[in-house]
């Protein structure tokens, strides 16, 4: 079974983080979503992971586009791992430093680098 690495933010105004109704940009429902950490639990409990997830709050530097981030790992000897990162005011975006669309995205925490963490995560990276 696959792992999961999942970048969330609490102010995505198209995927709601604590789940509910699906829309874009307010019209044309697109259905019901769970919430983020509901899903993640579900990918853990598929992986056959039952504890509590370990929470950390990840250091972040200060200034313009620096968000808090949370990350929640679902962990479990020989078994995919799931994490979860909690981009607090985020929006509907992938968090790194270069591409922002505030305007129709909302904000983008530039002090997490989702492209790179992914690579690492699915072990991608060059040797």
């Amino acid at each position: 079974m696959p792992g999961l690495d999942r970048h969330s933010g609490t102010a995505d105004s198209i995927m709601p983080y604590n789940g509910g109704e699906v829309t874009l940009f307010g019209f044309a429902s697109r259905g019901m979503a769970l919430s983020a950490h509901a899903t993640a639990e579900y990918f853990a409990s598929r992986n056959g992971i039952a504890q509590n997830p370990v929470s950390q709050r990840l250091i972040h530097s200060e200034g313009p586009g620096t968000l808090p981030v949370d990350k929640h790992s679902w962990l479990r000897a020989k078994q995919p791992v799931v994490e979860l990162y909690t981009v607090k005011g985020g929006g509907h975006v992938v968090p790194q430093a270069y591409f922002r669309f505030p305007r129709l995205n909302g904000p983008t925490a530039t002090n997490v680098d989702t492209p790179t963490q992914a690579i690492a995560f699915f072990g991608l990276a060059s040797q």
